[in-house]
């Protein structure tokens, strides 16, 4: 072979070395089974470099040692290989394997022979997916490195097209999993978890929602808040932005709202969506690593379909708040009706969710819960007023028409199909049902009773109990305590009265703190 290594200029004087290696290298397999083959293209290749990347090799003397090696290597770029080698067809099966066995319709392959009679080119170069065919007399340095060089920058091409491919079918699946969050918590965590894996951020990310209306983040005071925040920043949520973070970052946030597009730097990626309502949302990722041009395009794309994803989210609480509201002055119009305690509804409706959580059911679970809650003597409709407001004690007559308020109760909510309707129908039915068997309208017992209208019985006791009504002042905080103490195991779960007294001190802060 001939020695033109003065034809070639692999890099330049002025090329930093040591940074180039430690970069990704090209993965070249060299299949040939002669050892001087093998050696020369080494030496020969040695020095070079291509798009900053220099060759790490591998070598097989047969066509078993190159299966085993890709077998166990799957990013190699090219496979410079002998046609003739432990058979006359060795190199030809070898492709077929790469291409069909394997699947694998990247790596390049430049076919090398020193018989080209038993493999003519016009017929391999038809019959075989390869990408070029010498004879080893003619495989001179200079043309040995065109053709590397050539096929080094076909499979760098391929490469980001299969990465913009499967860019693009993340962007879809991740943007379907995100259309199907309702809740902004959980779509906030969801969008984190799909930039983390598609991406490689880190998980230390923060979560900010503004007005467009307003210079900056912040509410009426002035303050910005973080709403939601993962990793190194978990701690700083409801807390203060300017508290938590540096100058730089809120220059940044700022910045990227002032341009309305996401803003990337070597050390942070904000991304920005705006939302119906002229709402500015933004989720900051720390310590990013670096981003290609492809990444950048990728995660431009990404952000039209999170701010769509947004817009869904934004219209599904606008759903809920509404839902709430009307749960919520139903409820009022039963506490006006039955000259209930201001705010009782509300108080049962945080207390149902607090102990959804202690118990351990979900965040969805609990938050069903507690939008139900309000509703759970909505049967108290049904029932006479002057029953309802009578403030001497009721006569077994008057007692047994008010307990069929659980029955109307049930009978308002039970037909519907919304998950929610269904849960409130339950609470309705038994939550005047006792743990031991005593309670109405059924006399359930212990887990026959659902677990959502058990804790109801106890959270609604405790709120009325402390409460002023009509016919009683409210008891002293130490009686109503004592009281449920006795009733364990009775009246109420065990296992939740357990939970209530363990947790009495946030309660506590529920009932005395909500006007």
């Amino acid at each position: 072979m001939k020695n033109d290594y003065d034809e070639l200029m692999f890099f330049e004087e002025d090329e930093d070395i040591d940074e180039i290696e430690e970069t990704e290298k090209w993965k070249i397999l060299i299949v040939d089974d002669e050892e001087a083959v093998h050696s020369t293209t080494k030496l020969v290749l040695s020095d070079f470099i291509f798009d900053r990347k220099k060759i790490e090799f591998y070598s097989a003397y047969n066509s078993n040692d190159a299966k085993k090696i890709l077998n166990e290597v799957d990013d190699i770029a090219l496979i410079l290989l002998d046609v003739v080698m432990e058979t006359e067809d060795s190199g030809l099966r070898l492709i077929k394997f790469i291409r069909e066995d394997k699947d694998n319709s990247f790596v390049r392959i430049i076919l090398r022979t020193g018989q080209p009679g038993q493999a003519p080119e016009e017929k391999i170069i038809v019959e075989y997916d390869i990408n070029d065919y010498k004879t080893k007399t003619e495989l001179t340095v200079q043309k040995l490195f065109t053709s590397v060089i050539s096929a080094l920058r076909a499979y760098s091409d391929l490469m980001k097209i299969e990465k913009n491919r499967k860019g693009l079918k993340e962007i879809v699946l991740a943007s379907s999993k995100l259309f199907e969050i309702g809740s902004l918590k959980k779509f906030v965590s969801g969008l984190i978890t799909q930039l983390t894996s598609m991406y490689g951020f880190t998980d230390d990310a923060l979560f900010l929602r503004t007005s467009s209306f307003a210079a900056t983040n912040k509410n009426e005071k002035g303050e910005r808040y973080i709403l939601s925040a993962t990793g190194e920043f978990e701690n700083f949520i409801d807390k203060r932005v300017e508290d938590c973070v540096s100058k730089e970052l809120l220059d940044l946030i700022d910045e990227s709202k002032l341009k309305k597009n996401n803003i990337i730097t070597n050390k942070y990626f904000i991304g920005y969506y705006q939302s119906l309502g002229e709402i500015d949302n933004f989720v900051v990722f720390k310590d990013i690593r670096e981003l290609d041009d492809l990444d950048k395009e990728m995660l431009d794309l990404f952000s039209t379909n999170i701010a769509f994803a947004f817009d869904n989210v934004f219209l599904n609480e606008k759903i809920l708040d509404t839902q709430k509201e009307i749960i919520y002055k139903l409820g009022e119009v039963v506490e006006t009706r039955s000259d209930e305690s201001n705010d009782h509804v509300k108080r049962v409706s945080k207390y149902s969710y607090l102990m959804a959580i202690k118990y351990g059911l979900s965040e969805e679970e609990s938050e069903l819960l507690k939008m139900a809650a309000p509703m759970h003597d909505i049967g108290k409709i049904g029932i006479p007023e002057n029953i309802l407001k009578k403030p001497s004690k009721l006569s077994h007559e008057e007692f047994d028409i008010v307990k069929e308020h659980s029955l109307l109760g049930f009978d308002i909510l039970k037909d519907s199909n919304l998950e929610l309707m269904e849960i409130a129908s339950k609470i309705a039915y038994g939550h005047h049902e006792n743990w031991d068997g005593t309670g109405y309208p059924l006399a359930k017992k212990e887990e026959e009773i659902h677990l959502y209208a058990r804790i109801i019985s106890l959270v609604d006791v405790f709120d009325t109990m402390t409460s002023d009504t009509f016919y009683r002042n409210a008891l002293s905080f130490s009686d109503v305590i004592e009281f449920i103490k006795l009733q364990s195991g009775y009246k109420f779960d065990p296992k939740l009265v357990q939970i209530f007294l363990e947790n009495l001190e946030e309660f506590k802060k529920i009932r005395f703190s909500t006007n």
